[in-house]
């Protein structure tokens, strides 16, 4: 498919402003033998109609018709309309990361309510701008807390879902975390236990994961009695009802973002939340945007990411920061939060109350089916079946339809009542004041002029008018429930979250001015970065947003997502061909999380061989998020200087590296958009040590099937999709990021890959499943493998 807007003679005359005749002689000066000596096994190109009509034929292959219960924090909940139009502008759809705060205003101002809204869902002073996903979120949570207490084991409740779990020990395996999974008792509750001295952080979940309230105020008691913090990863809606983990004393509180305003889409992309007190703020992964004053006194804003690269530190050996850059497009749908109103928020989660509480009453009604736990449950429950399984459905087998939208409790997000105007009135009621959203200069709210991008934009808060919202939800179609009743011994909200309260089109206005305020590729060139800024077909979004991909659950059968498997295989296979190496995978979801998957599988591939290997070799003109990447995975990092010519000095390295090495990671064409020319004595100085080549895909665009990382000697790659492919930037990540291996790192791969396989033994009926299901038997998970 065709996008590029250059013709041929466009092209001869940027050839000719940098004294070339034609392609060839562009890469004249790349050795011949790394230059693709054959046409790629690739599928030839498709008009934009046949591409459309292919993917909707794959989309349609996914049964997603029925009303999906697997929950396990993810849920097929009603996304309003307006979420959707705002975030899809392209303003904010194809920003870049916002590192030049003048040109980013609108994305910037646009996390700050996020972080506004995070705090008050979570009770706590401090939010991030995003992470991404729940499990990460947790991971993270656990290295703030390990760093705060200089302690290295963590207490882990057996209620907390098993990927979250899996995702800790993988995240700690590298840093030698010794991490204790708790049983939950026979309420389904985690006991409160004595904390053990050495214990950095104890992490429950609110509710958990068999939908079991926790009693947060007993385990923060117990963890801050031994010094330990207390982390809680929270399901954010529940919030309409029960007390905030931060009021009840919780240190750190994390979350999976899926709940609010995002789709299923099979597991992501998506977002995690993080917030924590004002003395952990420090320690606090990713960047935080805040308000200032500017010379003229006009408030604007910033994050700290952006004043650490003007006073010349970019992050180097030991900064966690932008490996977990924000994704600014799905924060931003959750920084849509307003839909409900205050009220509405409530009346979502008592929604939520009734309707499982119907649903568990009329289920329990069938022979040999029972609650699992004895515990009070806010929107999910578990279930003990003693029936026969049922066999499993083969790809082709008839399923049961169900109307989608019967039976389905409609979420959208809340709102909150903090306008300007009505503080007065707020404090009145007893509630407490917003955080965020009014630091600054108070009282800047001035009227923007049409078409000038430098008048300032009220919040969302300041803007909020108490009883509006933008969406309204179904009457209750089951008996109401006291939540006093229902929830016996839990602390329920006094009050909801003060979230903003408008009307559609106060939210449409908002965000559109919002977006004005705002530079992307959509509006005009955007020099800034060391990769690829480039448009993505509209197509790609059009896509991926249709219904059969949309509403796919991350726990879905194999059976029942065949057209979701089939093209991760497709392209698998296509990934492996480009890149030429032999297994692909979309584990990662974003660039530096590739790199620090890549970075774990090499650590696990020299562990296999039992040879402990100390550090990874950088260049000085690496990314930032290379070395911290390898800090995070328990490396001690070199680095290599680069010679006059902008190369990696190759005399230099052949000195550093020795049987210490674990490997070098290597961008190339470089940061500097060169081509090391010395790559093959590069990788061979690597291959005689034992260590590994890292590639670092971050300008593979500039080179993708011309030459290949494969033939360059590079074992393990990562590939940026908003750089290479067609995934828009949206402020900064993530998005899937895949990465592929050499043969002899194939075992230790993330088990999130596809594998082609037959529905029935002597049939010849194709199938596609994850090798995780192959493997374990079970659906895929999101946590990634150490080992």
């Amino acid at each position: 498919m065709d996008f590029a807007p250059h013709t041929p003679e466009d092209l001869i005359a940027m050839l000719a402003a940098v004294g070339r005749r034609d392609l060839d002689e562009l890469f004249a000066h790349i050795p011949p033998k790394l230059l693709a000596q054959r046409h790629l096994d690739l599928p030839d190109g498709r008009s934009e109609d046949e591409v459309l009509t292919a993917l909707t034929a794959r989309a349609a292959a996914n049964d997603t018709a029925a009303v999906c219960f697997a929950g396990g924090g993810a849920y097929d909940h009603y996304v309003p309309a307006v979420v959707g139009a705002i975030t899809a502008r392209g303003e904010l759809l194809t920003a870049y990361t916002p590192y030049q705060p003048e040109v980013s205003q609108g994305m910037l101002q646009a996390l700050f309510e996020y972080q506004t809204a995070i705090s008050e869902l979570t009770g706590l002073p401090v939010s991030n701008a995003s992470l991404y996903d729940g499990g990460s979120a947790v991971a993270e949570a656990v290295s703030m807390a390990c760093a705060a207490t200089r302690r290295n084991a963590v207490v882990v409740s057996g209620a907390l879902d098993a990927p979250t779990r899996q995702v800790v020990r993988t995240y700690g395996h590298p840093l030698r975390r010794d991490v204790r999974v708790t049983a939950y008792g026979d309420d389904g509750r985690t006991p409160v236990a004595d904390v053990a001295g050495d214990v950095a952080a104890v992490v429950v979940a609110q509710p958990n994961a068999l939908g079991v309230v926790e009693d947060v105020r007993a385990h923060a008691d117990a963890a801050h009695a031994a010094g330990a913090k207390l982390i809680v990863k929270l399901e954010p809606t529940a919030v309409g009802l029960i007390a905030t983990p931060g009021s009840l004393g919780a240190d750190l509180v994390v979350g999976e973002g899926q709940p609010l305003g995002q789709e299923l889409t099979y597991g992501g992309p998506s977002f995690g939340f993080l917030a924590c007190a004002t003395d952990q703020v420090r320690r606090i992964p990713g960047r935080i945007v805040g308000a200032t004053v500017d010379a003229r006194g006009s408030r604007g804003y910033v994050s700290d990411a952006a004043r650490a690269r003007r006073a010349g530190h970019p992050p180097r050996e030991g900064d966690v920061e932008h490996l977990h850059q924000p994704d600014a497009v799905r924060a931003g749908r959750a920084g849509v939060p307003d839909v409900a109103g205050a009220a509405g928020l409530r009346e979502l989660a008592t929604a939520c109350l009734a309707r499982a509480r119907h649903a568990a009453a009329r289920l329990t009604e069938v022979d040999g089916v029972e609650l699992a736990v004895s515990g009070p449950y806010l929107k999910e429950f578990a279930l003990r079946l003693d029936v026969a399984d049922p066999p499993p459905p083969s790809p082709r087998a008839p399923r049961r339809r169900l109307p989608r939208r019967a039976g389905r409790a409609r979420r959208c997000r809340g709102g909150c009542r903090h306008g300007r105007r009505h503080r007065a009135a707020d404090r009145r009621r007893g509630r407490r004041p917003g955080r965020h959203a009014r630091a600054g200069r108070e009282g800047a709210a001035l009227m923007p002029v049409m078409g000038d991008r430098t008048a300032e934009e009220p919040t969302a808060f300041e803007r909020s008018s108490p009883g509006r919202r933008s969406a309204t939800l179904p009457r209750l179609d089951v008996p109401a429930v006291d939540p006093a009743d229902a929830l016996p011994g839990v602390e329920l909200a006094t009050q909801p979250p003060a979230l903003p309260e408008l009307g559609e089109l106060d939210l449409v206005r908002h965000f559109t001015r919002l977006s004005h305020r705002n530079h992307g590729i959509d509006v005009g060139f955007y020099p800034l970065g060391s990769c690829s800024m480039k448009y993505n077909p509209r197509l790609a979004e059009t896509a991926a947003a249709l219904p059969g991909f949309r509403h796919l659950h991350p726990w879905t059968p194999d059976a029942a997502a065949q057209g979701t498997l089939a093209l991760l295989y497709d392209l698998e296979r296509w990934l492996a061909e480009l890149t030429g190496l032999h297994a692909a995978t979309f584990q990662p979801a974003a660039g530096a999380h590739g790199e620090l998957t890549g970075l774990m599988l090499m650590r696990a591939y020299h562990e296999e061989h039992g040879d402990a290997r100390r550090t990874i070799v950088v260049p000085d003109s690496a990314h930032g998020t290379n070395p911290a990447s390898a800090a995070m995975c328990g490396y001690d990092v070199v680095t290599v200087p680069s010679g006059r010519d902008g190369l990696v000095d190759v005399d230099a390295l052949e000195a550093l590296v020795d049987e210490s090495t674990a490997g070098l990671m290597l961008t190339n064409p470089n940061t500097l958009g060169l081509f090391e020319l010395d790559i093959e004595r590069i990788a061979a100085a690597l291959h005689r040590v034992g260590a590994l080549l890292y590639y670092d895909g971050a300008n593979f665009n500039a080179i993708c099937a011309r030459v290949r990382p494969g033939d360059m000697g590079f074992d393990v790659v990562h590939l940026n999709v908003h750089k290479t492919f067609a995934t828009p930037h949206g402020g900064g990540g993530p998005v899937p990021d895949p990465w592929s291996s050499a043969n002899a790192l194939r075992r230790t791969c993330p088990r999130r890959s596809s594998c082609a396989t037959t529905a029935t033994p002597g049939r010849a009926t194709a199938g596609t499943m994850t090798d995780h299901a192959r493997s374990a038997g079970s659906p895929a998970s999101t946590a990634t493998s150490a080992s």
